[in-house]
């Protein structure tokens, strides 16, 4: 007597290895799309030295630290450093600093030497413009150009100093980028330019010391 099979007894089951091939194509593919977003949300690499004159979200050369440059509402550049730490031996923690704003009419420009030292060009406000605006430290800012430095400086007994300095008034141009240097406007004509306060250019920046590089690599948290 023969018996009548339904249709779903013909079709084959998948096998246990059809199951994991299928599983792994999906793993695979969740991850590569993983990546590719990780690649797009993630602010590109500056080179050590690389001129940067433009807003954006940048990671030092280190990789560790960020640099945030935006546009305010109230037609200001700011820029933002986010420093990068460890606690508890593994647990990276970032640390924000709101390093400097000041108004989008100047002309300015940034760059991160090999020691993970920030390098800002700040250009001069023309009266041309209008009055100058305060600031969020409720200050103005001089009419002047300026350059200034955030990280590690040394200070004349040749220990370590982490801060701000303005490069202009100490004159100490030991590891700046020659590419931020180069672009500096009227470095050239010196004082008629800058004004008669300000010390002349150098030729070009001086090279730290072998033993200035080893201070400032003793720091690795700060610097990298």
């Amino acid at each position: 007597m023969m018996t009548e099979e339904t249709p779903n007894q013909f079709i084959k089951k998948p096998s246990r290895l059809q199951h994991f091939r299928r599983w792994l194509i999906a793993v695979g593919t969740g991850l590569l799309l993983l990546v590719a977003v990780l690649v797009w949300i993630t602010p590109p690499v500056i080179e050590a030295g690389q001129v940067v004159d433009q807003f954006g979200s940048f990671r030092y050369p280190a990789g560790g630290h960020r640099l945030e440059i935006k546009k305010t509402d109230e037609g200001n550049v700011q820029i933002t450093i986010f420093r990068r730490s460890t606690r508890y031996f593994f647990i990276p923690v970032m640390t924000k600093y709101s390093f400097r704003t000041f108004e989008a009419e100047r002309d300015w420009f940034v760059s991160v030497d090999r020691n993970q030292r920030l390098w800002l060009f700040q250009g001069r406000w023309k009266k041309e413009w209008g009055k100058l605006r305060k600031m969020p430290s409720g200050e103005t800012i001089p009419y002047g150009q300026g350059i200034l430095m955030d990280g590690i400086c040394f200070l004349p007994t040749g220990q370590l100093a982490k801060g701000t300095t303005v490069v202009m008034n100490n004159s100490d141009w030991t590891g700046c980028p020659p590419e931020f240097f180069e672009r500096i406007p009227g470095k050239d004509q010196g004082q008629p330019v800058w004004g008669g306060e300000i010390p002349q250019f150098p030729q070009s920046p001086p090279a730290l010391t072998k033993q200035q590089e080893k201070l400032i690599a003793s720091l690795p948290q700060y610097s990298r």
